[in-house]
């Protein structure tokens, strides 16, 4: 494992900063935003849902992983412009 524990953590909070910017369409995205916008600046709220949010995004990483769900049906949208599928390493 090269990440480790602290890296997979890490890599999930970035993760979820980035689907509040880019993917304002991601059913998690649209739940916490309100919450997200009453929420002072650098405050313990912001950084609490941003761990609830980076929580939710592991477990549809890994529904899209097993192929229960698509990018379509989480309101995420792809770059490519097609379908993306996630393959095993």
């Amino acid at each position: 494992d090269v990440l480790g524990v602290g890296g997979k953590k890490a890599a999930l909070i970035e993760l979820a900063w980035r689907a509040l910017h880019f993917q304002p369409e991601y059913w998690v995205v649209k739940k916490f935003k309100p919450r997200m916008d009453q929420a002072k600046p650098r405050s313990v709220a912001r950084k609490k849902i941003i761990v609830a949010m980076a929580r939710l995004i592991a477990v549809d990483l890994w529904r899209l992983y097993t192929g229960q769900t698509t990018l379509a049906k989480l309101g995420l949208k792809a770059k490519t412009g097609k379908e993306y599928v996630l393959e095993s390493v």
